[in-house]
């Protein structure tokens, strides 16, 4: 959001709700730098235009001299509402709440710079939080060109960023399978969605569209490299002979006491029905073990058993896991 609070506000001038001849707007004028005429519009005049009020009859009225000189009006406008003010006119900008609480004048030029200012300053954020996070992040405009691409992008995708801002996404990537394309053309964000890009590379995206005023301007997207967590999972499941007859049976499982065997009798009654079973207990409880006994003692011996270790990895991985994925999706 733009803060305006380092606007500078003049707050060198003079209100005035009555009628007054150029004679004394001049007498004003060489005490303030404005002088705010309240009519059915709020006009102002400044010490610059002193030389228009000396070429005109003295004893004219402020009143008169503004319809014969067709000055136009003045906005009057809060400090937080500025964003919403369009400047489509050279005149000086009233600050205040209502014609009765003006705290200043300030003018369409000082708004601009400090407009500029501000946006210089967002940007730095921008680049800065860009450039801090671990994952590759990625903002197009609304024709899909490419205007912002961080260090991680470029590690993660092998492209320099000379080479691809300014160029529409399209031209690196297959145009059917870019998820930022897709969040431009349906207006949805999507959430932590596994893609591989290359080979040897594995990726969870999360892109947003901008929205400005209802209507979609860009959009932007972050890519968390896992490709670390893939391998030692990858590498997990190899370490464990594949064909290693281990007997899963409820003897093979050891231990003692009345509670131990109250859950080896309940278990048991399990092989019985074909339903889901939730099993809880701390790391190294035997939970695996016990859901193994269950499955062969319901008569799946022969059949396909997997074990996922959930808690080391990402949703969108998981998801990936027990599902699969569709590949070509950037």
């Amino acid at each position: 959001m733009f803060n305006f609070e380092q606007l500078y506000i003049d707050s060198s001038f003079a209100l005035i709700e009555k009628e007054i001849s150029l004679a004394e707007v001049r007498v004003l004028l060489e005490q303030n730098r404005f002088v705010v005429f309240i009519d059915k519009l709020a006009y102002v005049v400044a010490d610059s235009e002193s030389v228009l009020l000396e070429l005109s009859d003295p004893k004219m009225q402020l009143r008169e001299w503004i319809k014969f000189t067709k000055s136009p009006g003045s906005p009057i406008c809060p400090l937080n509402r500025l964003m919403e003010l369009e400047l489509t006119s050279d005149r000086p900008v009233l600050i205040g709440e209502n014609p009765s609480e003006i705290r200043g004048v300030t003018t369409a030029r000082r708004i601009a710079e400090c407009l500029i200012d501000e946006k210089r300053r967002l940007t730095s954020y921008f680049i800065a939080l860009v450039e801090t996070v671990n994952e590759a992040v990625t903002a197009v405009d609304q024709k899909g060109k490419v205007i912002y691409w961080n260090q991680a992008a470029e590690q993660v995708y092998g492209i320099r960023k000379e080479t691809i801002i300014g160029r529409k996404i399209g031209e690196h990537f297959d145009q059917e399978s870019i998820m930022l394309q897709r969040v431009l053309d349906e207006g949805r964000p999507v959430r932590q969605v596994y893609h591989q890009p290359t080979p040897d590379t594995h990726v969870l995206i999360s892109a947003s569209p901008i929205m400005e005023n209802g209507r979609i301007i860009g959009g932007i997207a972050t890519e968390q490299d896992i490709t670390r967590i893939v391998r030692l999972n990858e590498e997990l499941y190899s370490a464990v002979p594949a064909m290693v007859e281990q007997d899963r049976s409820f003897a093979a499982i050891i231990g003692s006491g009345i509670m131990f065997k109250r859950v080896l009798e309940l278990a048991k009654k399990f092989t019985r029905v074909h339903t889901p079973v939730l099993l809880t207990g701390e790391a190294g409880s035997g939970k695996e073990m016990l859901a193994q006994a269950i499955h062969d003692g319901a008569g799946g011996k022969d059949a396909s058993f997997l074990t996922i270790h959930c808690g080391a990895l990402p949703g969108g991985l998981l998801e990936t896991e027990l599902f699969g994925y569709q590949g070509g999706a950037f």
